[in-house]
């Protein structure tokens, strides 16, 4: 604060083309966007401006005309050395091998996103074969062609971008290995029972490791909770839930919260209140899917 608000003379910002630039001088090239939300053109740009930005061939120009479209203020990105450009062919090769896994039920999935133009209605008749097929297999990592092959109606392109938009709303995530090695199991399972043992005493940690995707699942500290009450202890109903975490909460000293945000100190209540995230916890399918990420041994 103190550097932005007093040695500005010293401050200044880049632009997207400054910055791959001064990266390229160190031969790092501009790869791509983090941020799943900025590659849905539909949502975030009127035909106007997607007719403008698919008339651009020069790439790195192209991502700074859409800076200037969204206003965007900061970037996510992910600059690569050595980089190896791809033919779309190729490209649409090693997608339709990439594997992907739902992170909640399919009753769970949203029926509209946000974007830069307004709130828009994700298509039923894409959305619910897909969740429905998740479903079928218990929700264990299918590929996209896995899935053209039980919807050839919907083609390669809808579902791809069903699934970033899944991925972008945090309901999905892209597995990098089906069968990591042994190592790899040890190491995940070693640190997620150590999180869910330290959520007895703490919600310092809020996600969990998955050896299949390699990317953290965003987990609350209930859900940690939750799983310990299951995975460690052998629990697996809601009520058999609720009272393990209120034991928990009461050791600690803490309250739970209801609807409205206010304290509860009355324990039937608050029971109560905890069964209730539990049942909706279950009917996630949290359970399926943790045992489909591979979280504990």
């Amino acid at each position: 604060y103190l550097i932005h608000e007093y040695l500005n003379q010293d401050w200044q910002c880049f632009s997207f083309q400054q910055v791959v630039r001064i990266l390229d001088e160190i031969k790092l090239s501009y790869a791509g966007s983090t941020d799943l939300g900025t590659h849905l053109d539909n949502i975030n740009f009127s035909e106007e401006h997607q007719q403008f930005l698919n008339a651009i061939e020069h790439p790195i120009f192209k991502e700074q005309c859409r800076d200037y479209f969204a206003n965007t203020q900061f970037r996510r990105d992910l600059f690569i050395r050595g980089k190896n450009n791809l033919t779309p062919l190729q490209v649409q090769e090693k997608l339709r091998k990439t594997a992907f896994v739902l992170l909640t039920a399919k009753e769970q999935l949203p029926n509209s996103i946000t974007g830069l133009l307004g709130t828009f209605n994700l298509i039923e008749e894409i959305y619910q074969p897909i969740g429905n097929r998740f479903a079928e297999v218990n929700y264990k990592p299918l590929t996209i062609a896995d899935l053209e092959t039980n919807f050839p109606e919907l083609h390669y392109a809808k579902i791809l971008n069903a699934l970033v938009i899944l991925c972008h709303l945090g309901l999905a995530q892209p597995c990098q290995n089906n069968e990591p090695s042994q190592k790899m199991f040890e190491h995940c399972h070693n640190l997620n029972h150590y999180i869910l043992k330290q959520a007895s005493f703490h919600q310092n940690y809020s996600v969990l490791i998955s050896p299949i995707t390699g990317i953290g699942i965003p987990t609350e500290h209930f859900h940690q909770l939750f799983y310990r009450a299951h995975f460690i202890d052998g629990l697996t109903t809601a009520t058999d839930f609720a009272y393990y975490v209120q034991d928990v909460i009461q050791q600690l000293g803490w309250l739970v919260l209801d609807k409205d945000g206010q304290t509860v100190s009355d324990q039937v209540k608050s029971i109560e209140i905890i069964q209730s995230k539990a049942q909706i916890f279950l009917e996630s399918k949290k359970l399926e899917i943790a045992k489909q990420l591979r979280l504990f041994n």
